[in-house]
């Protein structure tokens, strides 16, 4: 039961710290690197790639995604267009 407890623990944990990574390098790229057309449609791309790398790392792919999508929701608000 303990180490269910912490392999889920961990799971958790590192979904959210690599949705919340993920997300801000992905930040700093759009925002410097691509237009906002670009971007957007970049944007599509993003959760799947976000979901297999965080399946890869073995960690929570859906919380990755919600992470970064959190994340990315603050940044094409700001982005200028």
């Amino acid at each position: 039961w303990e180490e269910s407890a912490i392999e889920f623990t961990q799971v958790v944990i590192g979904g959210i710290l690599f949705g919340i990574t993920s997300g801000v390098a992905i930040q700093l790229f759009s925002s410097r690197l691509l237009s906002p057309v670009v971007g957007v449609i970049f944007s599509f791309a993003i959760p799947y790639i976000i979901y297999f790398v965080s399946d890869w790392l073995k960690v929570s792919g859906v919380l990755a995604v919600v992470m970064n999508g959190l994340i990315l929701s603050r940044i094409f608000i700001r982005h200028p267009t």
